[in-house]
């Protein structure tokens, strides 16, 4: 066998999502979307919190303290989430969109503490042969 052998002739949508790197960063993509959903759901609570429980805190500040809790839940929806999600749904149909935004996402991720998730996807979205079978529309 070839170090460098050609890829598959045809793979339908079906038979490209269920490639094993895809099915691990549809899985990766998954989990991290829950995580920062438990995220968004917790950073209000954990705002609100901050205002009534700290004895510093100016009673007028705590109307401001509750609106940043909820801009910052609605700023990781908005960016951390949907996209994720997103991009799981899309390699599940084994979509061309799909793969380019978890490849987005792997570049998002690698410049941050997040090295190893954004490495590892991108090493999965760019081996050879999911490359091919998403590139050979």
């Amino acid at each position: 066998m070839m170090p460098y052998a050609a890829a598959d002739p045809e793979l339908t949508a079906y038979e490209r999502s269920h490639l094993d790197l895809v099915r691990y960063a549809r899985i990766l993509l998954w989990v991290l979307a829950s995580l920062n959903g438990a995220f968004a759901v917790l950073a209000p609570t954990l705002y609100t919190a901050a205002a009534y429980t700290d004895p510093q805190t100016d009673p007028q500040s705590t109307p401001a303290l509750i609106i940043g809790g909820l801009c910052v839940a609605l700023s990781v929806v908005t960016v951390g989430v949907l996209p994720l999600m997103i991009a799981a749904v899309g390699l599940g149909r084994g979509a061309r969109w799909g793969w380019l935004l978890t490849i987005l996402a792997g570049i998002l991720y690698t410049p941050s503490l997040c090295l190893p998730v954004g490495v590892f996807l991108l090493y999965a979205m760019l081996n050879e042969r999911v490359r091919a079978a998403f590139l050979r529309d």
